[in-house]
């Protein structure tokens, strides 16, 4: 028998079903006040709070009173997320993952190091096992994508680290589009955690879904101030290669990179107070 999400609905105790997951008490530990156990339509479960984690015929067995064949492991399972080709079940997703983030503080350890955890709310960050999902939206609200960053940890594991919709175009982000109405200069950085980092500093800004090479200038002809154009360590060539497309409106910022940064988001964690005193004398 395949198994499926809705098999342990009535299996489980205190069940909360979502888009994509259920979270429910753990079997595997006691007492569990909080729902920590999450199991996911992949075909996993989580307990955030035990570490317990496998597939879905462990659970199963465990839920019917039957020794599984196999104990749950503590070593994570960690996968490249398939995601759908439907516009609309993406946008369900990013919410899905989005509420689990709101609900479970504990998955906030990535972006909490990053300095980016002021954003979750804001930019409506969610968490889909171990994968960090940024909804893109148009200046009018509408649901436009999806990508996925993986955590560290799960890039390691993975491989990858980005994960996109197939056949998804690359398309224009902007964190905060109430923001950039306030401002007078924006920022174009080459990569969704800097554009984060920009906007937590509360700064307009804006990048591409798919890479340094993919921003397209037309995505800003609505936009008639000045704009910045700030490269990672390395992409130099490629800001000015943009600045040169954007005719009189851009220039580009080389910043002062040290050892420890390549980019804007490596400011935060430490460095944060000193990354907005060297925008605030660029982005005025």
């Amino acid at each position: 028998m395949k198994l499926r999400l809705e098999d342990f609905e009535d299996l489980l105790e205190n069940p909360r079903r979502y888009d994509t997951y259920i979270a429910a008490s753990c079997c595997y530990h006691s007492p569990d006040i909080h729902p920590s156990l999450l199991v996911f339509a992949d075909g996993f479960f989580r307990c955030l709070s035990c570490g317990a984690t496998g597939k879905f015929e462990y659970l199963y067995e465990t839920l019917k009173g039957r020794p599984p064949r196999r104990s749950p492991t503590e070593k994570a399972v960690w996968s490249v997320p398939k995601l759908s080709i439907v516009r609309e079940e993406n946008e369900s997703l990013a919410m899905s993952a989005h509420n689990v983030l709101m609900e479970y503080e504990n998955l906030r350890w990535y972006l909490q190091e990053r300095g980016l955890d002021g954003r979750i709310e804001t930019c409506k960050l969610g968490w889909l096992n171990g994968w960090v999902t940024v909804p893109i939206y148009s200046k009018e609200g509408t649901f436009q994508g999806l990508c996925l960053r993986a955590m560290a940890h799960v890039q390691r594991a993975t491989g990858q680290r980005f994960v996109q919709p197939k056949g998804q175009k690359p398309l224009l982000y902007c964190p905060d589009w109430r923001l950039l109405d306030r401002s007078k200069t924006l920022a174009v950085v080459f990569g969704l955690f800097d554009a984060l980092a920009l906007s937590d500093l509360r700064y307009a800004v804006c990048t591409s879904t798919g890479g340094k090479a993919s921003f397209n200038p037309e995505w800003l002809d609505f936009w008639r101030g000045p704009i910045v154009v700030i490269p990672d360590k390395g992409e130099e060539e490629d800001a000015t290669e943009l600045v040169s497309r954007l005719d009189w409106r851009g220039r580009v910022w080389f910043p002062p990179y040290g050892d420890n940064e390549k980019d804007m988001a490596d400011y935060l964690p430490e460095k944060r107070e000193v990354l907005a005193k060297l925008l605030a004398g660029v982005l005025t």
